[in-house]
């Protein structure tokens, strides 16, 4: 066993903490976004909104998170994966907690649009990262790198609604620790793997 641990390369070290950070920051990132639909019902009452509104949103968030996903890929090329990965998930955990704020249904959609501004700008920088770190094995870096992000939406909504009970509508508001706490492992993380790119 031991023996094993030192034949291992400084390089395979890398890859192998590079695929397991692209998949928490895959996670981190939709913990923070995808708490939404426990919100909706509580909107309904506190903005008196339609299902009609209701169903915008929606498409405001998701339209917004993948269409102008290849235009955001530049910043990846400009700054660095792993510095664009870990201010997305800042960017889109600060916003997205204080969507319950939001003073109107105007103001809601834009805010939720520039929330998934983050998500948008996020996914081709995570996916370069995947699949940066193991050349000889993609098939294993996409699948952690798409197991996290799917457990961090499975596990986001039912967080929120634990903190449904507290902080009422409020409840988005607990994202934000999380959000600050994982982009700075995530930006510390990246800096010593992969020099932030």
């Amino acid at each position: 066993m031991i023996s094993d641990l030192q034949s291992v390369s400084p390089f395979q070290w890398r890859n192998q903490r590079l695929l397991w950070l692209a998949g928490f920051s895959h996670f981190a990132l939709e913990v923070c976004h995808s708490f939404m639909p426990v919100l909706y019902p509580l909107l309904v009452v506190s903005m008196g909104l339609s299902y009609t509104q209701i169903g915008v949103l929606t498409l405001a968030i998701s339209l917004t998170s993948s269409l102008l996903q290849p235009f955001c890929s530049t910043l990846s090329d400009r700054f660095g994966a792993g510095r664009v990965a870990t201010f997305s998930i800042l960017w889109l955990g600060l916003l997205m907690g204080v969507v319950s704020l939001a003073p109107n249904y105007i103001a809601l959609i834009v805010l939720l649009m520039l929330a998934s501004l983050g998500s948008s700008a996020y996914h081709p920088a995570g996916a370069e990262l995947a699949a940066s770190g193991r050349q000889a094995r993609r098939g294993l870096s996409m699948s952690v790198f798409s197991v996290g992000g799917n457990l961090g939406a499975a596990l986001s909504p039912l967080l929120v609604a634990l903190g449904v009970s507290t902080l009422g509508i409020h409840a988005g508001l607990a994202i934000i620790p999380f959000a600050v706490l994982s982009s700075a492992l995530l930006y510390s993380q990246f800096g010593q793997v992969a020099g932030g790119k």
